[in-house]
């Protein structure tokens, strides 16, 4: 067996945030353009790689979709994280999403086509998931701004990653003037 050569360490150029535990803060979630319709226009939607199935708010559904089939599930899904924590869902409808992007510095539309699983209270109206993700090949690079959907020529996706202008490095403290007794209800 061939030895493997030394491993040369590289130190990121990124400038230190460590210092309380807080530098995660500030950061808050990425979005992309879509359609619904291959000349609608666009709207804003949130990908999510930590969310295991695409969902679609029940209410921006009901009003842009309304002619779409929906299909149930035998047995309703859990569905954690959105809203007020939990939720169940059986609604699911067949949707293709239109990808307004670039190729070859031209203007250009991919389209894919996915199984959405209609939820209340999705305030980003979708959420797509790592079940789309995945599979259509999204290579999300957050520094550039710009994700790569393989299963559409390699097509380039502008992001938009929404984040605090000044992120919140320290903990709240507050401080009580007056002492006081809480009586147990």
């Amino acid at each position: 067996m061939k030895a493997v050569d030394e491993e040369t360490l590289i130190k990121s150029d990124v400038p230190d945030t460590t210092s309380n535990g807080l530098a995660f803060r500030g950061y808050k979630y990425t979005e992309m353009q879509i359609r619904l319709t291959s000349k609608g226009e666009n709207t804003w939607i949130c990908c999510d790689t930590r969310c295991a199935m695409i969902c679609i708010d029940r209410d921006f559904f009901m009003k842009n979709l309304s002619d779409v089939e929906l299909h149930t599930v035998r047995r309703p899904i859990g569905v954690h994280g959105i809203g007020d924590g939990y939720d169940q869902t059986e609604d699911y409808a067949t949707i293709p999403l239109y990808i307004p992007g670039i190729k070859d510095d031209k203007r250009i539309v991919g389209m894919i086509t996915h199984e959405f699983h209609v939820v209340t209270k999705v305030s980003c109206n979708i959420l797509l998931g790592i079940d789309v993700l995945d599979p259509e090949g999204f290579i999300i690079d957050c520094g550039c701004r710009i994700a790569t959907l393989a299963s559409c020529c390699n097509m380039k996706i502008p992001l938009h990653l929404h984040k605090d202008t000044v992120p919140i490095m320290q903990s709240h403290v507050i401080t009580i003037k007056k002492s006081f007794h809480l009586v147990p209800a």
